[in-house]
This record gives C-alpha cells, sequence and structure tokens, in this order.
C-alpha cells in the first residue's frame, strides 16, 4: 500500500507527464505505451523514473520513445517534427546526454542515471575506480593500492630496493651503519676483510716516518726493516 503522500506524488507525476508530452492520441494516456488503456506496473515505474529525474527527452527506439535527463521534446510516429525539431532539439539540446558513464572522474552524472563517477556501475573498470594492483611505489608516502600499508609496511615493497637493507656493510669507511644492523664500518664483522679495517702486515714501507703496522716501532726501528736496504746500509754506517 502507497502512503496518501506517495499516492499524490505519483498522480501529480502521471499529470506532469500527461501535459508535457506533446501530440499524444486523446484515447489513450502518453503512460500507457502498450495502449491497452491500463497503466500496469511497468509504466507506473517509468513514470516515477522520470519524476524523480533532472527532466526527460525524446529517444526514438526506446520502450516509450523517451529517456530521461533534459533535451528536445518530439513525436516519434511524425516523420516531419522527427526530422525537423528531433533533428533540431534532439541532436542539439538532447545529444549531450549519453548512455553511459562516459568519464569516471568528472564529478558529472553523464548518463542521467543519478549514479555519478565510481558509483555508477558503468566506471567498474575504469582506471580511476580500480586500485591499483599492489603498492606501485614504495616510497612516496602513499598507500597505492587502498589496502591501509604504506610504502615498506606494505608486503608488497619487501623486494623493493628502497625497502631492503644492504646485504653487509657496503663501505667499511664512511661512518654509516649501510646495512642497518647497529654496527658501523670496522666494528662490523662485514668488514673483516676489508683492506680499510685490516693494518699492514709488518712495516710497508722503512723509510717513511710512519708506524705502517701500528706495531709502535717505525721504519728501520721495527724488526720487520732489517732485511730493507735502506736500514741495512744504516747499520753498516753504525
Amino acid at each position: 500500500m502507497f502512503a496518501s503522500t506517495s499516492v499524490r506524488c505519483l498522480a501529480a507525476a502521471a499529470m506532469i507527464l500527461f501535459l508535457a508530452l506533446p501530440n499524444a492520441a486523446a484515447q489513450y494516456h502518453s503512460a500507457d505505451t502498450d495502449n491497452d488503456q491500463h497503466i500496469n506496473l511497468s509504466e507506473l515505474l517509468r513514470v516515477i523514473q522520470f519524476f524523480n529525474s533532472d527532466g526527460y527527452h525524446s529517444q526514438c527506439g526506446t520502450e516509450d520513445d523517451y529517456a530521461v535527463g533534459p533535451g528536445g521534446l518530439f513525436d516519434c510516429g511524425s516523420e516531419g517534427e522527427g526530422e525537423g525539431e528531433g533533428e533540431g532539439e534532439g541532436e542539439g539540446e538532447g545529444e549531450g546526454m549519453s548512455s553511459t558513464e562516459t568519464d569516471c572522474a568528472n564529478g558529472v552524472d553523464d548518463d542521467g542515471d543519478t549514479f555519478v563517477d565510481c558509483d555508477d556501475y558503468d566506471c567498474e573498470a575504469s582506471p580511476a575506480c580500480s586500485p591499483v594492483e599492489g603498492e606501485s611505489n614504495c616510497d612516496n608516502g602513499v598507500d597505492d593500492d587502498g589496502d591501509g600499508f604504506i610504502d615498506c609496511d606494505d608486503y608488497n615493497c619487501e623486494a623493493s630496493p628502497a625497502c631492503s637493507p644492504v646485504e653487509g656493510e657496503s663501505n667499511c669507511d664512511n661512518g654509516v651503519d649501510d646495512d642497518g644492523d647497529g654496527f658501523i664500518d670496522c666494528d662490523d664483522y662485514n668488514c673483516d676483510s676489508s683492506p680499510a679495517c685490516n693494518p699492514v702486515e709488518g712495516e710497508s714501507n722503512c723509510d717513511n716516518g710512519v708506524d705502517d703496522d701500528g706495531d709502535g716501532f717505525i721504519d728501520c726501528d721495527d724488526y720487520n726493516c732489517d732485511s730493507s736496504p735502506n736500514c741495512a746500509k744504516a747499520c753498516v754506517e753504525r
């Protein structure tokens, strides 16, 4: 049972449609598309659809030669008006209404079905309405795939260079914890074999005034230099 308000609304809708549609045959209501002199449920729902829309226009070939949305009105059964007013208003004012949502991100109800952009099922496959498969960028601070996890917190970024620590200390004398394990440069076991962390075996240069092997003895005072020519010469001279 319809409430009295609903009945009045439906009656008003039917009256508006009847008065607005031109050239309707006197013996049939304009909503009586099958001309049986009865308004069935399908025809009534069609009237309600027009009543709830922003308007309607002539569109030959539909169940009743009309469609929702603003546009021109003409009689599809009249060749003169169909080619004259129909082509003028139908193609001019009425042609702007598409049968589908043509742009899924413009904030406009392109097809006049009261569903806008991603709320319209026509946009289900649109890139504008489909989330990205996986986190497309792992260091932009954005939840690209809309799953609630951002960048390296998203499992899609596990293999990303931006989220994978360096394998081992990549530089053993830069003062940086390259692999993020809490140990820096020579304090990291990955640097055990690095030249930067291994003292020279023996005095590498016996006349440079430097304790090359860090044992406290410099040049010829280091036993490693006993066989060095410049140290042997010094011994002979002494």
